[in-house]
C-alpha cells in the first residue's frame, strides 16, 4: 500500500459481493491512492468493504444500516517507519444493519475497533473469529495458574510465531471436545510480517 507492506487478516464473511475476501482486499490494495499510513489504510478498507456490501444488496452505503446484518473484521499491521520495534495493528469491523458496540447501537457501518498505536506501549496481542476461545485461555482468572499474556515486548519472533500457534490449537482442541460443532480445524497457517516482507507457513 502506497510502498508499505501490510498483513491483513479476515474473519466474518468468508465471501462478498460473490468475491473472496482475498480477492476483494486485493483489488482494494492496487486501487489505493493513499499516504500509506496505517490510519488511512483502515479508513480506505473500511469504505472499500461497505461499498461491496452496498453492491451485494444492491442498495446505496447509506442504505446499509436498512439490511440484515452481515459482519466483516479485520486486522491490519505494519511498521512505523519501516522499524521491526514499531509494530502498528489495528482492528476495524466493518457491517450491515445494526450492531451493539460497547453497549451502544451503532448503525455507522464500520468501527475501528482497537488500536496499538492509541495504547501506552506498542507490544500486545489482537485476535478476531473465534475469539471467546483465546480470550478465555488469554484473560483466565485462575490466580493459581501464572498469566500468558503480558509479555509481548519481550518475546522474539519465533516466539510469538509459537504463541499464535497455541492459541490456534487450543481453540481447535477445545471445539474437538466441546459440546459443539467445530468450525475451526487444522491445518494451521502462519505468517510473518518484517519491514523487508511477508511470509506464510504451513505449520501444523
Amino acid at each position: 500500500m502506497n510502498g508499505r507492506h501490510y498483513a491483513v487478516i479476515t474473519a466474518g464473511m468468508a465471501h462478498l459481493n460473490s468475491k473472496t475476501m482475498h480477492a476483494v482486499i486485493q483489488s482494494a490494495a492496487h486501487q489505493y491512492q493513499g499516504s500509506g499510513d496505517i490510519s488511512d489504510v483502515g479508513t480506505y478498507l473500511g469504505a472499500h468493504l461497505k461499498q461491496e456490501l452496498a453492491h451485494q444488496f444492491s442498495c446505496q452505503m447509506s442504505q446499509l444500516s436498512a439490511q440484515p446484518l452481515n459482519v466483516c473484521e479485520l486486522i491490519l499491521a505494519t511498521y512505523e517507519s519501516d522499524d521491526v520495534a514499531k509494530p502498528m495493528i489495528e482492528n476495524h469491523l466493518m457491517f450491515s444493519g445494526q450492531i451493539t458496540f460497547n453497549g451502544k447501537p451503532d448503525i455507522s457501518g464500520h468501527i475501528l475497533k482497537w488500536a496499538n498505536h492509541a495504547q501506552p506501549i506498542s507490544y500486545h496481542g489482537c485476535w478476531i473469529g473465534r475469539s471467546e476461545f483465546i480470550t478465555h485461555v488469554v484473560n483466565h482468572g485462575n490466580t493459581k495458574l501464572p498469566p500468558i499474556a503480558g509479555q509481548f515486548g519481550m518475546m522474539t519472533l519465533a516466539d510469538a510465531v509459537d504463541y499464535t500457534k497455541f492459541l490456534v490449537e487450543f481453540t481447535c482442541d477445545s471445539q474437538r471436545f466441546a459440546i459443539m460443532v467445530p468450525d475451526c480445524g487444522r491445518p494451521i497457517t502462519s505468517a510473518t510480517l518484517t519491514p523487508a516482507g511477508y511470509h506464510e507457513e504451513t505449520i501444523g
